[in-house]
């Protein structure tokens, strides 16, 4: 069998996942990293093209988003980005029926990117009120013009547009991991401002399955700070990463929200990609 995964079809494979930990790795130099985002940016181009070349052409009327929108926000592969889009909605949706039965909430999905989730929500609750927020404004743009059944705004000045006690549930997916580590807790309070008593909360964070990707004096600072931000001349790049304790953010969380439901990357690595999920309720 190891003699199969590097042959043939394998070995294609094989060398993908090794490229891209290899250019993950690598990443971490500063000096490169604008450098190497470009690269990372064109090697999933090539190497999906094919495949997505094939999507368009099987799916000539699903409105696709631009490129370099689906690379920084998932990546740039068409299929995926709509299939695991649908999953994770339908995942977050579960943990929200199974705590509320409300049937006409207010949702946000906060760091909506361009809508890889958040289309799919006002299907899974039809009366629902949808909105999606992001710090881009040219991505709320592209949201606005193909998905129009939802209201889509731009985050600016790090507080969200809205009334406060809105909401009934906020999804942050793959947010908190690119916010540097030290303005968490100002967004922990921004999230608590705008639900609803009793509202609940779902995001990720980059935990205990992210960890091997710090050098060590990284994780010297990650150990004595509780969390480690690898910063990027752009805010909310994906280049930009915050890798969390669990512990420490726990305690960042217990001052707003009570905690229901916590899953560990490295030990579910079947939700959300490995990232730690965290399922909450405003106290």
């Amino acid at each position: 069998m190891k003699g199969l995964l590097k042959s043939g079809p394998f070995l294609f494979v094989y060398s993908h996942m090794a490229i891209k930990k290899t250019l993950k790795q690598i990443a971490g130099n500063m000096g490169m990293q604008s450098a190497l985002g470009d690269m990372y940016y064109c090697y999933q181009f090539l190497f999906n093209l094919l495949q997505n070349h094939s999507f368009k052409k099987q799916n000539p009327t699903i409105p696709i988003p631009p490129n370099r929108e689906i690379f920084e926000t998932f990546q740039l592969n068409y299929k995926r980005f709509f299939k695991d889009g649908e999953l994770a909605a339908k995942e977050l949706a579960n943990y929200y029926t199974s705590y509320a039965q409300k049937e006409d909430p207010y949702i946000l999905d906060w760091g909506c990117g361009v809508g890889r989730i958040t289309q799919f929500i006002p299907a899974i609750f039809p009366k629902s009120v949808c909105y999606g927020a992001d710090i881009l404004p040219k991505r709320i743009q592209w949201n606005r013009l193909h998905l129009p059944n939802i209201y889509f705004d731009v985050i600016e000045d790090q507080q969200l547009p809205y009334p406060s006690a809105l909401f009934d549930l906020v999804l942050g997916i793959s947010v908190f991991t690119h916010i540097a580590g030290n303005e968490q807790v100002l967004w922990l309070k921004e999230l608590y401002r705008i639900t609803k008593p009793n509202a609940m909360i779902i995001f990720s964070t980059h935990g205990a399955a992210f960890i091997h990707q710090l050098n060590k004096q990284e994780q010297i600072e990650f150990n004595l700070n509780g969390y480690f931000t690898r910063y990027y001349k752009k805010a909310g790049h994906r280049m930009m990463t915050t890798y969390n304790s669990a512990n420490h953010f726990e305690q960042s969380i217990e001052h707003y929200f009570t905690v229901l439901e916590y899953y560990n990357g490295k030990s579910h690595p079947e939700k959300l990609g490995g990232q730690d999920l965290w399922i909450l309720r405003k106290q």
